[in-house]
This record gives structure tokens, sequence and C-alpha cells, in this order.
């Protein structure tokens, strides 16, 4: 787990946010190229962690050298991230599951593929 926050996305689309807002997920495209899939939940966290946690952040990054992979030359590699893991299952009832489902499809999505990904978190805390 890190201890600052990842540094911002260069582009983003929004693949999921809850009834309130929160939580989100999003794909981006950082600085780099690379692409990250991110999931901020805010709601009710300190009430599961420590009383200064405010944010639990994780996400899944793939290297801008497998993009390619992912989409033909040229392609929306956030819109195929899109396209690939926003149908949801009819058992993600509530926002937990459907997060949880999103990311499941975009791990399947990239093995499928060959491409290789790795996780990171952060717990925001208060200032």
């Amino acid at each position: 787990m890190r201890w600052r926050r990842p540094e911002p996305a260069a582009k983003s689309m929004v693949i999921y946010r809850g009834a309130d807002g929160d939580p989100t997920v999003e794909a981006q495209l950082v600085g780099n190229g690379d692409l990250r899939l991110l999931s901020i939940r805010r709601s009710g966290v300190w009430v599961f962690s420590d009383v200064d946690t405010i944010g639990w952040w994780n996400w899944h990054t793939v290297s801008r050298a497998d993009l390619s992979r992912l989409v033909g030359a040229g392609g929306d590699v956030l819109e195929a991230v899109r396209v690939a893991v926003a149908p949801g299952a009819e058992d993600e009832t509530d926002d937990e599951q459907r997060v949880g489902g999103i990311f499941r499809r975009f791990e399947a999505w990239l093995i499928e593929r060959g491409v290789r990904f790795t996780q990171d978190a952060y717990d925001e805390h208060e200032a």
C-alpha cells in the first residue's frame, strides 16, 4: 500500500458512480501512458477502519507497452475498458458487488489477452 495518492490522471472516463456519487470507478490514462482502473470509496470508510481514514483507493495498472494488445492502433483504450467491464451481472445488487464485478471483469479481460497488471492501494486520511 502506498503512503501517498497516485499521480493524477491525464485523461479519464467514469465507469461507475454509486447512487450518491460514492463509490466511483474510473478508467484512466496517466501521464506516462499507463492505463489505470481506479476505485475510490469514502462513504462510511471511517466506520470500518482507523478514525482518521476517510477514503479507500484501489487500482490496477497496465503498462502502456501492453495497451496495443487491448486495442488496435489508434483505438480508444478508455472506451475499450468501458465496453469490457460495464455490463453488470444481475447479482450485483449493491455498490460493493458492482465495483468488485467491474474489477473481476477487468482482470478477466486482461488475462484473456495475456496482459499483465499490478495492483495497489492508498488509504486517504484526514489532513
